[in-house]
């Protein structure tokens, strides 16, 4: 293993954390160096964040920052409306924000219609339509995060192995300024399913995400659960990646940190 110390590591934005400066001080005080800034919260969407001028008070304080986007958006919907909303988001984050950044977005499987013998996504169904909605917002996001110097980093929900989502990813990833986001911690809730997509395509892994799993609960504090925690640091630290411990709690975060110091990685 190359330095362990070497390793970025950052927090996501707690519920606690109820003003700008509680999560400033706690990133500080705790030792992350970054903040996963999580637009499905109403202070983290980018307007807001411009008005409180979050951004520049973050950098001001040596932290850096990532973004992750809203779990409903959908590059592949099949509605155009939808797809253009994804890549005014995107763009909106890209003009905006340090070159470099990081942009988390869910590989969304889209709806499942459940029949009385199996359940059916409609983007299997209708896999044609799909690859097609895909291929329509390639170029444009290929434009707008090469000159951004951003990538977008699509993250894993237990569903890689599904194959019009492989496919779709592979369509995504012939994008050099697109990777991959890999969450052991859903990885671990399904059964590992995710795994063999990720060994295939290591060089295109962005970032990390890690937090314990047990009896299908995610979140956990890092070493309280199933999660291979050791495996996704190795990984981590041989290839220089940043990670996310994403423990949702103060007390579970401060835990968190205090494993990776007990294990030479901090």
């Amino acid at each position: 293993m190359k330095n362990p110390r070497a390793i970025s590591f950052g927090m996501p934005t707690p519920m606690e954390c109820k003003t700008y400066d509680d999560l400033i001080r706690f990133c500080k005080d705790t030792g992350y160096d970054f903040i996963e800034l999580n637009t499905n919260f109403p202070q983290y969407t980018l307007p807001v964040l411009l008005q409180h001028d979050v951004l520049n008070r973050l950098e001001g304080e040596g932290l850096g920052y990532s973004f992750h986007l809203p779990e409903p958006l959908d590059l592949g919907s099949l509605q155009s409306e939808l797809r253009d909303a994804a890549l005014s988001m995107i763009a909106a984050l890209t003009a905006t924000v340090k070159p470099g950044t990081r942009i988390v977005c869910h590989m969304n499987s889209g709806i499942g219609v459940t029949l009385p013998a199996e359940k059916v996504y409609i983007y299997d169904r209708y896999d044609h339509e799909y690859f097609d909605a895909l291929e329509d917002v390639f170029g444009a996001l290929d434009m707008v995060l090469g000159d951004s110097g951003c990538t977008l980093c699509m993250e894993n929900l237990g569903n890689f192995h599904l194959p019009f989502i492989s496919k779709g990813l592979e369509m995504l990833l012939s994008c050099e300024h697109i990777g991959l986001t890999w969450d052991f911690g859903h990885d671990t809730t399904a059964r590992l399913v995710d795994t063999p997509f990720f060994t295939d395509h290591l060089d295109r892994i962005r970032e990390i995400h890690l937090h314990d799993s047990k009896d299908g609960t995610d979140h956990r504090p890092l070493y309280t659960g199933t999660v291979d925690c050791d495996k996704a640091l190795s990984l981590a630290a041989d290839n220089e990646i940043p990670m996310v411990i994403e423990v949702k709690t103060l007390d579970g975060l401060r835990e968190s940190y205090s494993a990776l110091q007990e294990r030479g990685y901090r």
